[in-house]
């Protein structure tokens, strides 16, 4: 028979994995949305360059390979998108390796627990 103190701290323990376990779910979820969101607007910038590039003329397509960007006529607006591209790949690789750490080390201590 337990007392009244360990069923206390049996009831604590219990709150306490719920609450780890809803805070697990809100990661994964925004670590998910994130990466999705990062690849599928990466997939959409990689379907429409064609589409930029065809609006080109052969100098601005020649003089394009020379200067490193096919963004040269856009402006400053090029340069930030690639720079939000990067930071958000960036944001998505370093949630997935904390991610990924995390649950190694869980498994591991669940491991010898058993």
């Amino acid at each position: 028979m337990r007392s009244t103190d360990e069923r206390f701290v049996a009831i604590q323990n219990r709150v306490n994995e719920i609450d780890d376990q809803k805070r697990q779910r809100k990661y994964r979820l925004v670590l998910i949305f994130s990466t999705f969101f990062c690849l599928t607007f990466l997939v959409g910038l990689a379907l429409n360059l064609p589409n930029v590039m065809n609006d080109k003329t052969t100098t601005e397509y020649n003089n394009a390979g020379n200067l490193g960007s096919i963004f040269i006529n856009s402006g400053k607006l090029g340069y930030i998108l690639i720079a939000l591209l990067g930071f958000w790949l960036g944001v998505s690789v370093t949630l997935l390796s904390v991610s990924l750490r995390k649950r190694s080390k869980s498994d591991k201590e669940n491991h010898h627990d058993a």
